[in-house]
C-alpha cells in the first residue's frame, strides 16, 4: 500500500508535473501554443493524471497535488495567467459546485442523533483542536524557511488556512467502501459498521469546521 498508493503516487505526480512546466516553458518560447491552450493546460494535466493514475490503479487525487506543486514551483505559470479570468473562473464553477454538493449530502442531523458515538460536546471540542494544532504549529515553526512568508501574521494565515474539504470526505467514501468488504456470514461486522459511522460523522463535522472557519480568518 505505502509503495504502491503513496510512493508512486508522489513519484510519478512530480515526474509528470515537471516535465509538463518543463515542456510547457519550452513551447510558449518556441510560439508553439496559442494562448487559449495555454490558459486550460493546468485543467488538461490534472485530467490527464486523474485518468492515467486510474488506469494503474494509484491514488489518483494524491498525484494531481504532487504535480500541482511540482508544475507550479518557480511560479512562473501563476505570473504568466495573472491577467487572465478562465481560471478563475473555472476555480469559481467548480468551487460552487463542490460547496452545493456538500450542503446536499452532508449527514446534518447525525451530528446531534449521534450520542452513542460521540456527543456534540466532544465533536466542538475536536473541531476546535484539529484547527489550532492541525497545521498552525508546525507553519509557525518553520516560516522563517519559506521565502514566500514574509511576517509572522502571515504565517498565522498561512497555518490556520489550510482547509479540510474534499480530499478528506473522498477518503472517506473510499474507507467506507473498504470498510463494507468486512462482513461475518454476509453481514457487516459490528465494529466495522461502528468505525464507519464514527468516521462519516467526525470527519463531514471537520470538513464543515474547516469550511465555516475559513471565510471568517480570511475577512474576519
Amino acid at each position: 500500500t505505502w509503495i504502491y498508493t503513496i510512493i508512486l503516487s508522489i513519484i510519478y505526480g512530480f515526474t509528470v508535473g515537471w516535465i509538463a512546466k518543463e515542456l510547457l516553458h519550452w513551447a510558449e518560447e518556441k510560439k508553439f501554443v496559442d494562448r487559449e491552450s495555454f490558459l486550460v493546460f493546468a485543467i488538461t494535466l490534472a485530467l490527464f493524471i486523474v485518468g492515467t493514475c486510474g488506469l494503474i490503479g494509484s491514488d489518483d487525487v494524491l498525484a494531481c497535488f504532487i504535480a500541482g506543486n511540482a508544475f507550479t514551483w518557480d511560479d512562473w505559470f501563476r505570473l504568466e495567467t495573472l491577467d487572465d479570468s478562465l481560471q478563475p473562473t473555472i476555480d469559481m464553477l467548480l468551487n460552487l459546485a463542490v460547496f452545493m454538493w456538500f450542503g446536499a449530502v452532508c449527514p446534518w442531523a447525525s451530528f446531534l442523533s449521534n450520542m452513542d458515538i460521540i456527543p456534540i460536546y466532544r465533536l466542538i471540542a475536536l473541531g476546535i483542536l484539529i484547527l489550532l494544532f492541525r497545521r498552525l504549529p508546525v507553519v509557525f515553526g518553520l516560516h522563517r524557511f519559506i521565502h514566500q512568508i514574509e511576517e509572522k501574521r502571515q504565517a498565522i494565515f498561512v497555518g490556520f488556512f489550510g482547509p479540510i474539504g474534499v480530499s478528506a470526505v473522498f477518503y472517506l467514501y473510499i474507507s467506507l467502501e473498504f470498510l463494507e468488504t468486512i462482513e461475518v456470514h454476509g453481514v457487516q461486522r459490528q465494529d466495522a459498521q461502528t468505525l464507519g459511522e464514527t468516521l462519516r460523522v467526525v470527519v463531514w463535522f471537520l470538513a464543515i469546521c474547516s469550511i465555516v472557519s475559513k471565510p471568517y480568518i480570511q475577512y474576519g
